[in-house]
């Protein structure tokens, strides 16, 4: 039985997002392992929490140029390489002769190193998909991205506190042998033929990715058109800031990464373990941890499901808004548990975090990825999609650095009130800014936001 389009995009993107299950556990790692590895001060525990986030701001610059000359597909296959090299490094950290000092210096480069794979993955596989698959079911490939990388997560909460971190690094660096080995069959995007002049290969890959005997003149016509605007409009950073629609994606995918980071997403992922403990729910921290993790897998099948039915703004307003609640509701426990008992609402942490992360995994978490993969047109895409998650992950760093020193001396309860304030502004922004992309042709989203 031949397999049909829709099947054969799913399996790619699948296959694609292996890359993205390296990637959640790359940044859940810290939750579990920090405190098993014999640290000296919460000053190296911050940094070898947050430096992959550090180095997932540099990652997408190397993704966005070696996605236009390497290819969409051929960028995502060499994240493996730093992938793979900075779990053997955590191994190689493990030797018990190793002096402290090297141990450090080890675990802050796998750290960078591991966080580079990840950011050129945030880049490159949100244009796999944009690029490869057909508008009714874009937003669903699009969204599994968080979907995969929850599992990852999960991995690490569910695994991490019950075994050694050399277990966990050997358990880990599988995974990104899994994913070359499983995408290196699949075809590079049409359009991706296309800049290179290349109709035959695009008719070919266009032919794999839709079902079989269709008729893909007409799409594969609508993709060289594009193509050649971007021959004649080939951009550099100066180019996209000239034209208007240009700038208005760039100012909208910058908005939904930076209120996706101020949502206080890092500090719950990389510091989870840490929360519960001091929020002493009478729950232990490592089944707290699990609980939050199972919620963030349910939470992300609603997202390939919702995304292309009720469309990306109802999902994303609804995530702000019930962010903003679960942090108010969690700021206010540790208020509460500052300055008198607090026993009576030992059940407020755990509730707080569940509803934020089943809130915000089919929103903030998922759709800013899924939206930068449609709204930039191909000529900037590379080089758009790199300076967004270069800032995301920059904002990322700042967060998971000094989310503890800030909690430490103004009290854990501030920054989560923060969190909440910024998530109001982020579903303001999602109201008055953001268009709607459901079910629409890469061409007519440019089209819409040139007139606007």
């Amino acid at each position: 039985m031949v397999a049909s389009g829709v099947t054969k995009q799913y399996a790619a993107a699948l296959a694609g997002n292996l890359a993205a299950m390296m990637s959640g556990m790359v940044m859940s790692w810290s939750s579990p392992a920090l405190g098993k590895l014999g640290l000296w001060s919460s000053e190296e525990e911050s940094w070898a929490g947050s430096l992959a986030a550090l180095g997932a701001a540099f990652g997408p610059w190397l993704g966005g140029w070696g996605a236009d000359r390497l290819g969409r597909r051929g960028v995502l296959l060499w994240s493996a390489v730093p992938a793979t090299l900075g779990w053997a490094m955590l191994m190689a950290a493990e030797h018990p002769d190793l002096p402290h000092d090297g141990k450090i210096g080890l675990l802050y480069a796998a750290r960078l190193i591991s966080g580079a794979a990840v950011g050129v993955v945030y880049v490159a596989l949100p244009m796999y998909i944009g690029e490869m698959s057909q508008p009714s079911i874009r937003g669903a490939l699009g969204t599994l991205m968080q979907l995969i990388i929850s599992l990852g997560m999960m991995v690490m909460y569910g695994a991490g506190p019950y075994i050694s971190t050399l277990a966990l690094g050997g358990i880990s660096l599988v995974v990104p042998l899994l994913f070359a080995a499983a995408f290196f069959w699949m075809p590079e995007t049409p359009y991706q033929f296309l800049q290179k002049d290349d109709v035959a290969g695009a008719d070919k890959a266009l032919q794999w990715f839709r079902d079989e005997g269709a008729d893909t003149s007409g799409e594969l016509k609508v993709m060289q058109e594009a193509a050649e605007e971007l021959r004649r409009n080939k951009a550099s950073m100066g180019d996209l800031f000239k034209v208007r629609g240009n700038v208005l994606a760039l100012c909208l995918s910058l908005g939904l990464v930076l209120f996706q980071q101020l949502s206080g997403i890092n500090a719950v992922l990389f510091y989870g373990q840490d929360i519960f403990q001091q929020a002493n729910t009478g729950l232990g921290a490592e089944v707290s941890q699990i609980v939050v993790g199972a919620v963030m897998i349910v939470a992300s099948c609603i997202t390939p499901l919702a995304a292309d039915r009720l469309g990306r703004k109802p999902l994303l307003l609804i995530s702000a808004v019930g962010m903003a609640i679960a942090d108010v509701a969690l700021g206010t426990y540790f208020y509460v548990l500052e300055y008198q008992d607090a026993s009576s609402l030992g059940w407020l942490p755990v509730t707080s975090l569940v509803v934020y992360i089943f809130v915000y995994s089919p929103g903030f978490g998922a759709l800013p990825w899924a939206v930068m993969g449609e709204i930039f047109p191909t000529n900037v895409k590379a080089l758009a999609s790199s300076l967004t998650a270069s800032f995301c992950w920059l904002v990322g760093f700042l967060i998971t650095k000094f989310f503890s020193q800030i909690s430490s001396s103004l009290g854990a309860y501030t920054p989560f009130w923060f969190f909440s304030v910024c998530c109001i502004a982020a579903a303001l922004f999602v109201v008055f800014l953001l268009p709607e992309t459901k079910g629409r042709r890469l061409e007519e989203i440019q089209a819409i936001l040139n007139k606007r």
